[in-house]
């Protein structure tokens, strides 16, 4: 598990940029562009995204039970 100092690392270096949302629930992986993830606590380690209802995602994303999200450096 990611440590919480780990965490806040990670979004500390990672202000407002893009990241990717994979998930896989065993019929082949999805993946989205969000600029919208947000860090909510580092203990335990919680973030938000937004998902548009309409994204084709967006199915696969609700009955993973993990999603990884990437940050994109520079």
């Amino acid at each position: 598990m990611l440590s919480a100092d780990d965490f806040k690392a990670a979004f500390r270096n990672h202000p407002a940029g893009v990241a990717v949302i994979t998930a896989d629930v065993g019929a082949g992986p999805v993946g989205l562009t969000a600029t919208s993830v947000i860090s909510v606590s580092a203990s335990p380690p919680l973030v938000v995204f937004s998902l548009s209802s309409s994204s084709s995602s967006t199915p696969t994303v609700k009955k993973a039970e993990t999603v990884v999200i990437h940050l994109l450096g520079a």
